[in-house]
Formats: C-alpha cells, sequence, structure tokens
C-alpha cells in the first residue's frame, strides 16, 4: 500500500482556507481533492473498519443491559481517547509534529464529529439496552447511517450519485425497514 494512503499519513491538504469574515464553519474550505486511490487499495481497510464498527455494535450490545446508556458512551469515548492518543504521540515520535496538518476549520468539524459520534455511541446503549437484538439494531443504525449519509452527502455536500448509486440507496431503505419489522425475536418464545 502506498505511503500516503496509510491511516497514519493523510493525503497532503493542498488549499487554503478562504478568510471572509465567516466562522470557520461558515467559511468554504478549498482543498484540492487527492487523486482516490485505485479500489484494491481502498477497500481491505474499508472492510476492517466495517468488521470494527460490527464489533463496536455487538460490544454494545453485550454490555448495554449492565450499564447506563451515558457511563456507557463516556467510558467508550475515554478508551477511544486513549487510543487516538497512543497513536498521536506515535506520528509525532515517527514523523515529528510537522506531520499533523490541520486548520480551523479541521478542528471545529472534528469537533462536531466528536459531539455527533457522542450523542451515537449513548444512543446505541439506549437502544440496545431496552433488548433490541443486535441482528435488528445494528443493520438499522449502520445501514440508517449510511442512508442518512448519503443524503446529507448530497443536499450538504453536493456530491454526485448516479442512478445505480440511488438505486443502491432505495434497496438500503428497503432492507431497513425488512430487518426493522422482522418479527424474529418473538419466535422463540413460548415454544
Amino acid at each position: 500500500i502506498p505511503n500516503e494512503y496509510t491511516p497514519l499519513v493523510p493525503p497532503k491538504l493542498g488549499g487554503t482556507l478562504k478568510t471572509d469574515g465567516a466562522s470557520p464553519l461558515e467559511s468554504e474550505v478549498s482543498f484540492e481533492a487527492p487523486i482516490a486511490p485505485a479500489f484494491v487499495v481502498w477497500i481491505t481497510p474499508a472492510l476492517l473498519c466495517a468488521m470494527a464498527y460490527a464489533l463496536y455494535n455487538i460490544f454494545i450490545k453485550k454490555g448495554s443491559n449492565s450499564i447506563h446508556p451515558v457511563l456507557g458512551g463516556v467510558i467508550l469515548q475515554i478508551v477511544a481517547a486513549l487510543l487516538g492518543t497512543l497513536l498521536l504521540m506515535m506520528i509525532i515520535f515517527r514523523d515529528g509534529s510537522d506531520a499533523l496538518q490541520f486548520d480551523q476549520a479541521g478542528i471545529y468539524w472534528s469537533i462536531a464529529a466528536g459531539l455527533a459520534v457522542g450523542a451515537a455511541e449513548m444512543l446505541s446503549f439506549f437502544v440496545m439496552g431496552m433488548g433490541v437484538q443486535a441482528m435488528q439494531a445494528v443493520p438499522i443504525i449502520i445501514g440508517g447511517s449510511v442512508m442518512f449519509g448519503t443524503i446529507l452527502g448530497a443536499i450538504w455536500l453536493h456530491e454526485i450519485l448516479t442512478i445505480q448509486g440511488w438505486s443502491g440507496v432505495v434497496l438500503l431503505v428497503v432492507g431497513i425497514v425488512m430487518v426493522a419489522t422482522d418479527p424474529g425475536s418473538g419466535l422463540g418464545e413460548g415454544h
């Protein structure tokens, strides 16, 4: 895998932050988009990420009946922060602090993402703690994330999908409805 595509070495940021007097969240940021790597380069890390999300949700399900959702979310975030800090220290030790590229907008968007993921983690503990099967909750949460991410990407980021991509989103929504309404959790009761 080429070094510029490894998770610890993101593509170089090119471009500048426009200073139009607006806050960084309202300012236009125009970075040159890196050339996307070939499918064979990114598919393995993407599938590993999907597996990590699956384990994340299964672990939440396993612990959700034994911990308050907010406490579970906070512990999860502390552990994630410790892991991230360890990786950050490794990057700084290996490459120096100059390897950490960022600007004010990057900081603000990272904070916004942290707020969103914190809410998602606590809501995951809450949903799983209600007794919803992981086989139903995980596909709905992750599939719903894909659905909302695609819609927000089109509206907010002006990204484009062809009819093939939107057909996939429709199939995803149909799949979410089928999984959400599956009576499987009650089939084994009373037998």
